[in-house]
């Protein structure tokens, strides 16, 4: 009986020195939970967006308008120089964990291809309109001819093949079928996608303020998550060098779907950490603290509600579909132009622990690859009443100014009235408009 329980006991103490850190190996390097907690280099979620929308069992969509950002892209000169500093730190240490470092290789991030969509960005972004189209079939199949559908994008590369993308997973199953023109707007003529085009007073404003204001935090926070990456790899890395390290990560799992390797020396808490940082840098940049963020989608707010309101009154020459392919500075100006996820705090490094873990404002799920706002004009089966819903990334969202998502369209017209009284061309030229 002895010999019995001894035995016993010596497979449970073998498994849990085997088995037990395979299990946590795998909990650390899952993709999932990774991609979803990158900021502003998250991957879309596919999942949240589903492939049905409950609400079409009451509500017929009369029109639909998408504003978003661009899919999956290559990092820019600046971050790659970052990575290559972390890679070639995390080299020269001597604990094997981080053997991987020393095969890192700088040509899967080309200089040719900074800040151009990647190969999976393309494929992440027709995905989303193929399941979209599907989603929204019966509106799409009222598509009788091309110019029921405003299709923009600006004039870059990677929101141009952004938008080719889309279009051809939206209507792929569609009688008119996927050969719908893309109208491209240069930078000098945009005022409603690439929105900080002709706006010399955003730099004015705006200025470097983002990266100092996630600096700043950085440097207050992370001193000791930095102290805990130099004790177990044995090497020097500053707290900045831990959110590079991030980045890479990000850059590695976002594009190439590796969490094997930077991802996986990182703990819960430096993720966290570095999706609030990215929060600060991009609230700063295209959000709340500068009031010139939100004014810069003055055209963009008077488009989107102009044309709702012809279609309400089911003018000829209203669209049925509107898309605009843009960027973050699309989604996120139009965002707080809105009020959606407006925090009564701004996000800085003097953030209470509180303010940070409760805060809305989240580039994780508010700006992924990928994200969008969308607005349904909505009419309720059986009647005439009209309404508009408002989605961020196909998650519907209670407009300020509406009590709930399904807002009847005078409620939303008043509560949007405020949002068109604005000049951006006296605004972003220094005027008070």
């Amino acid at each position: 009986m002895y010999l019995s329980f001894s035995l016993s006991w010596f497979i449970v103490y073998l498994f849990s020195f085997t088995i037990i850190p395979v299990l946590f190996a795998s909990a650390a390097y899952d993709y999932d939970w990774v991609s979803r907690h990158l900021g502003a280099r998250s991957p879309y979620d596919q999942d949240t967006g589903s492939s049905s929308d409950p609400i079409l069992k009451e509500y017929d969509i009369k029109q639909m308008q998408i504003v978003s950002r661009h899919g999956t892209r290559f990092p820019n000169a600046g971050d790659k120089k970052d990575m290559i500093r972390v890679a070639t730190t995390l080299a020269s240490s001597k604990n094997d964990t981080v053997a991987w470092a020393k095969d890192f290789n700088p040509n899967d991030y080309p200089n040719d291809k900074f800040d151009q969509l990647t190969d999976n960005g393309e494929e992440e972004v027709y995905q989303i309109g193929l399941r979209m189209g599907k989603k929204y079939s019966q509106l799409r199949s009222e598509v009788s001819q091309v110019e029921q559908v405003k299709n923009i994008a600006s004039n870059y590369p990677r929101t141009i093949r952004s938008g080719n993308a889309f279009i051809k997973g939206f209507f792929k199953e569609s009688t008119i079928g996927s050969d719908i023109p893309l109208t491209t707007i240069d930078a000098e003529q945009d005022t409603t996608v690439h929105l900080t085009s002709n706006c010399p007073q955003y730099e004015k404003e705006v200025g470097k303020s983002p990266k100092e204001q996630m600096n700043a935090y950085i440097d207050k926070a992370f001193p000791p998550n930095a102290e805990r990456l130099k004790k177990d790899l044995g090497v020097d890395l500053s707290p900045r060098d831990v959110f590079a390290t991030l980045l890479t990560c990000a850059y590695e799992a976002s594009i190439y779907h590796r969490v094997d390797t930077f991802c996986s020396i990182l703990s819960k808490e430096d993720y966290i950490m570095s999706e609030y940082a990215f929060d600060v840098k991009y609230t700063n940049k295209y959000s709340y603290p500068h009031e010139i963020n939100s004014l810069m989608a003055c055209d963009l707010v008077k488009e989107i509600a102009t044309d709702l309101d012809n279609a309400y009154q089911e003018k000829e020459d209203a669209p049925l579909i509107s898309f605009k392919h843009g960027h973050s500075m699309s989604v996120l100006p139009l965002a707080a132009r809105l009020g959606i996820h407006k925090d009564d705090f701004f996000l800085t490094a003097d953030a209470s622990q509180e303010q940070i873990d409760n805060r809305m404002f989240r580039t994780s799920k508010d700006d992924t690859y990928g994200s969008n706002i969308m607005f349904q004009l909505l009419n309720k089966k059986g009647t005439k009443e009209k309404f508009v819903r408002v989605l961020l990334s196909e998650v519907p969202t209670v407009l300020p100014g509406c009590d709930e998502e399904v807002c009847p369209y005078e409620t939303f017209k008043k509560a949007v009235a405020p949002l068109l009284q604005c000049n951006r061309e006296e605004i972003c030229n220094g005027g008070n408009s």
